[in-house]
């Protein structure tokens, strides 16, 4: 089998393995308030909650949920506490699994992409074999 055949499998493996362990999870313990720290900076264009954390995957997450579900925001963004805000965005009968669902698209995207670009940097320094067998550990881990 070619390499970029493999890469591909090893990208859909990991596209479906993400998709699949994390399609029905409920929200983690802080996942609701920095999808919320991105969505604000989407529309709003200010980055006032949250930054402490990078903001890139946490825009990314913001910017999917505008872009697929676009709720509306609440008005006063400026003087809410993080908690607050996250609140008022998955309250107010929105379908909160749809919006974290949107919200996980791009890491999962950009992790099953590491899979395949993982495979295909380590097959052309360490072999095939060796790549095969190293991607596999990482994808069921």
């Amino acid at each position: 089998m070619s390499r970029l055949k493999l890469a591909l499998a090893f990208t859909l493996a990991g596209l479906f393995l993400l998709l699949s362990s994390s399609w029905n999870n409920s929200p983690s313990y802080d996942e609701s308030e920095h999808v919320t720290a991105g969505y604000c900076y989407v529309s709003t264009g200010r980055n006032f909650m949250n930054p402490q954390h990078p903001p890139l995957v946490k825009d990314l997450a913001g910017l999917s949920v505008r872009l697929l579900i676009n709720p509306p925001h609440p008005p006063a963004w400026q003087v809410l506490d993080p908690r607050q805000a996250s609140l008022q965005l998955f309250s107010g009968g929105k379908d909160v699994q749809t919006m974290i669902r949107c919200a996980r698209l791009p890491v999962i995207l950009l992790n099953s992409l590491f899979f395949g670009f993982f495979f295909a940097a380590l097959a052309r320094s360490q072999g095939e074999r060796a790549a095969v067998w190293a991607t596999l550990m990482l994808l069921l881990c």
